[in-house]
Order: structure tokens, then C-alpha cells, then sequence
């Protein structure tokens, strides 16, 4: 098996193709709120997002949900270590990983981390045209939007017009 989850000769060879071009996307990844990552041998892209809870008094609340799109993994072993060994960050109450694979994975695994009080693991491997749960289809959506701008050979110029006005941020 090589670093990207599929088998030699497996049908899904050129899958492997379409998502190592993620990898130069780089420019697409950081105007979609991704930067590059990678641990454990895995490589991928990944976001903190925050979410705020006001009240009448101001502000009650914070928290933060990680997000991972990993191209370069072992398939199971490493969905099996990420749901085995992964740790419990102050403020974080989701960590996500899309995996993606020539072969789609069961529905989402999730573990919970000290009980929910620390959060939750939710790992998914994901196969192009394979339908996914709703706890997924945004990161499924930049994936294959990134794939369809590959395709094209469109850059950020034009993903930024073909979008509209763009938020400062």
C-alpha cells in the first residue's frame, strides 16, 4: 500500500492522481481558510474555525472545531490510530478528518474524548462520487471544488471573481 490509502494496481489509481493535485493547491487551500498540515505521516490541509455564543451580557462562550483534509495516509491504520490516540485541546469540541481514499470507509466513526466533556474525534474516509453524510459535506464540497479548479487549471484570480466580493478578513 502507498502513503495515500489506495493499493497498487487497485482501481483507484487515478483517484491518487486527482487528489495528490490537491497538494499544489495551496493558493485555493489558504482562500478557503486551510494551511498546510501534517503528523504522524499524514499530510493534508487543515482550519480552526470558532464559534462564539453571546448574550444579553456579552459574550458566553467559545469554542473551536478542527478541521483535516488528509491526502497522504496509510487508510485504516491511521483511522485506527487517529480515533486511538488522539488528544483533547482546551476549547475544542470537534476534531474532524476527512481521509481521503479510493475505497470510502463505513459512516463517520466518532469517539468521544473524556466522556464529550473534551470533545469528539469524527474520522471519515471519503471516495469521489460516494454519497456522505450531511456531518461532512462541506469539507466534501472544498474537495471537490478544488478538484474541479485543478481540472480546469483555474486560479485564485478566477475563484475569486467567479465567487463574487470576497470578506476582509
Amino acid at each position: 500500500m502507498n502513503n495515500c490509502g489506495f493499493f497498487p494496481g487497485e482501481v483507484g489509481g487515478s483517484l491518487l492522481n486527482d487528489f495528490l493535485t490537491l497538494k499544489d493547491m495551496q493558493p485555493y487551500w489558504e482562500y478557503v481558510g486551510f494551511s498546510y498540515w501534517q503528523a504522524h505521516g499524514m499530510e493534508g490541509v487543515y482550519r480552526r474555525s470558532t464559534f462564539v455564543k453571546d448574550g444579553l451580557m456579552g459574550k458566553v462562550a467559545e469554542f473551536h472545531s478542527d478541521d483535516y483534509i488528509i491526502w497522504t495516509h496509510r487508510g485504516m491504520p491511521d483511522e485506527e490510530m487517529i480515533l486511538r490516540e488522539w488528544k483533547a485541546e482546551t476549547d475544542v469540541m470537534k476534531h474532524r478528518f476527512l481521509l481521503l481514499s479510493a475505497e470510502s470507509g463505513r459512516s463517520p466513526r466518532t469517539k468521544s474524548l473524556w466522556f464529550g466533556f473534551g470533545g469528539y474525534v469524527e474520522v471519515m474516509r471519503y471516495r469521489i462520487g460516494v454519497p456522505v453524510p450531511a456531518k461532512f459535506k462541506d469539507l466534501v464540497f472544498l474537495v471537490d471544488k478544488g478538484l474541479e479548479y485543478a481540472a480546469k487549471g483555474v486560479g485564485v484570480t478566477e475563484i475569486v471573481s467567479e465567487g463574487g466580493e470576497v470578506a476582509a478578513r
